[in-house]
């Protein structure tokens, strides 16, 4: 048998990896466990990280020394992570801390373990200055009595470089919140009792800024806007713009009584127009002239419009010169005729005559060549807006409409209006002698045959339409209808199909039936002859309906183009 005393020191005397120390320190707790002193619970050697682990100690009844150099006692949390406990390595004096006794004064939130004499630690609370201290050479302050209501101090330092920056409260009356932007700038400061002359503090993107572009001058009450000089009470460097889009501005000067002289654009107009002024006052009696640009002068009135002469009441006046004007054969005494060309005689129009308004022509119209001799039967063309003339041709008695034009009578009924239908002809085409009656959910004739087009040709300047005229009556619901189609029998072939609407009547004896009129198609037409009929069936979804039909006209329209 093997000693089990020699076993138990075996792992100890057997240790490859790790320091000198792991392997005497293994000896020591090995010695230690063997007197007692330790309880070896779960000790044992991890070969992995070449470190003796101890997981519970019972009772240690002497001091615990790890010695050698940059020794730590380590604590893991369960991880590979641990928190440990390090002297530091200038040391060059034994000194023993004091654990606070926590039954006699508990610590909570905020509060910082502090040193006191007899190298007793202690629990204070953070936020009680006189109770901990100043704290210097911290760096940047996070949290604490400077940033809550409960600190004492009035005064934040900053540092920059061999500079010390101060921001100081002054005295309240009251409790403040200054709020800072959300945004990257620069606060400008002033000194206390005023600006006096010099930039002007402004709102800048929420910041407080100064701009040398916005000047004060507080010694001669003067204001500077785009310069640093101010020349007058407001000195702008560069344009002024007063009013808005929807707001009329207005540039008011006025005088010692309060009375002003407006500067105002007018309302209508739609451009941007800009003036240049003379370089002096002009002359007595001449008046302000454009050049059309926007450059303005001074003009003497003779040359800018001045005329003479002497003419007759009632009389438009004429140039007999190019600065002279004299009484006209136009006469206008407003007395409800209006205007008179001539009092005898005929008046010659060389070019054309534009009457407009509500007034006319109420004598004769002519149209010639010269104020002697006209041209017999010529025509006269009345021209209105978008070249749609009317010509009046007295030879042949026509009077021509243009494209969009037509006649209209004083109670408003129009003549000749592009596409107005005409109704030409109209001839019965159903192919029995009493009504015919049908259930039918196949295709049954109901017309005679049509071997010739029956109607005239068509009018010059139209086109032709024609109609079904019906009149019925049926057994189907309303929303349903009876199904038609025109048989083109030369060709063998469904020219057109056409539904007409239910009448949901239940008693045919007594019913005067329902009329429908149906635009369609036909074959043939002038001068191309087709034979076709019309059939008549009841939808499969309605079997066991019925229709009887009463009359069926074919009508020919004409459509004015």
């Amino acid at each position: 048998m093997s000693n089990p005393f020699r076993k138990f020191f075996k792992p100890g005397l057997e240790l490859i990896r790790g320091t000198r120390f792991v392997s005497f320190l293994f000896i020591g707790i090995s010695i230690l466990i063997g007197a007692g002193i330790l309880w070896a619970a779960n000790l044992y050697y991890n070969i992995d990280t070449g470190q003796i682990v101890m997981e519970e100690v019972q009772n240690v009844t002497k001091d615990l020394i790890i010695s050698g150099a940059n020794q730590a006692l380590k604590f893991t949390g369960g991880t590979n992570y641990f928190v440990g406990l390090q002297a530091s390595t200038t040391v060059t004096s034994t000194k023993t801390y004091i654990l606070p006794q926590h039954g006699i004064a508990p610590p909570s939130a905020d509060y910082v373990l502090t040193w006191q004499s007899g190298d007793q630690l202690t629990w204070k609370m953070a936020t009680s200055v006189a109770g901990v201290g100043d704290i210097t050479d911290v760096g940047d302050v996070s949290s604490g009595a400077a940033f809550t209501s409960g600190g004492t101090g009035a005064s934040l330092w900053f540092h920059s470089g061999a500079y010390t920056g101060q921001l100081t409260q002054g005295t309240l009356t009251g409790s403040r919140t200054y709020t800072l932007p959300d945004l990257t700038g620069t606060v400008a400061l002033a000194q206390a009792g005023g600006l006096g002359t010099g930039p002007v503090l402004f709102g800048n993107n929420g910041l407080i800024a100064t701009s040398s572009n916005f000047f004060w001058d507080i010694s001669n009450g003067r204001l500077a806007i785009g310069t640093s000089t101010a020349g007058y009470p407001l000195d702008v460097l560069g344009a002024i713009r007063s009013g808005r889009t929807g707001t009329a501005g207005q540039i008011i000067i006025s005088n010692n009584s309060g009375y002003g002289l407006i500067f105002q654009a007018n309302a209508s107009m739609v451009a941007t127009n800009t003036y240049n002024w003379p370089v002096d006052y002009g002359t007595s009696n001449f008046v302000l002239t454009t050049n059309g640009s926007g450059g303005l002068s001074w003009q003497n009135v003779t040359g800018t419009g001045a005329v003479t002469g002497t003419g007759e009441a009632n009389r438009l006046a004429r140039w007999t010169s190019a600065s002279n004007l004299a009484t006209s054969s136009i006469v206008d005494n407003y007395t409800g005729t209006a205007l008179t060309i001539g009092s005898t005689g005929t008046t010659t129009i060389a070019y054309n005559l534009i009457v407009s308004g509500s007034g006319g022509v109420t004598s004769a119209l002519y149209t010639g060549t010269s104020a002697v001799t006209y041209t017999s039967g010529a025509t006269t063309t009345i021209s209105s807006a978008g070249s749609a003339d009317i010509i009046l041709d007295p030879a042949s008695g026509k009077i021509t409409l243009g494209t969009t034009d037509y006649i209209r009578t004083a109670s408003g009924y129009e003549i000749g209006k592009v596409d107005t239908l005409i109704l030409r002809e109209m001839i019965p085409i159903l192919g029995f002698d009493l009504p015919p009656q049908t259930a039918s959910t196949s295709y049954v004739t109901i017309s005679r045959t049509l071997e010739n087009y029956p109607f005239v040709a068509t009018t010059t300047g139209t086109t032709r339409v024609h109609k079904f005229v019906i009149r019925y009556v049926d057994d189907l619901p309303t929303a349903s209808s009876s199904d038609w189609r025109i048989w083109n029998v030369t060709d063998s072939t469904t020219t057109a199909s056409f539904t007409v609407a239910g009448c949901n009547e239940t008693d045919f004896t007594t019913a005067k039936g329902k009329t429908q009129i149906v635009e369609t198609s036909i074959p043939g037409g002038p001068g191309n002859n087709k034979s076709w009929r019309l059939d008549i069936k009841i939808p499969a979804a309605q079997s066991g309906k019925k229709i009887r039909v009463f009359e069926v006209f074919l009508a020919a329209y004409d459509k004015i183009q």
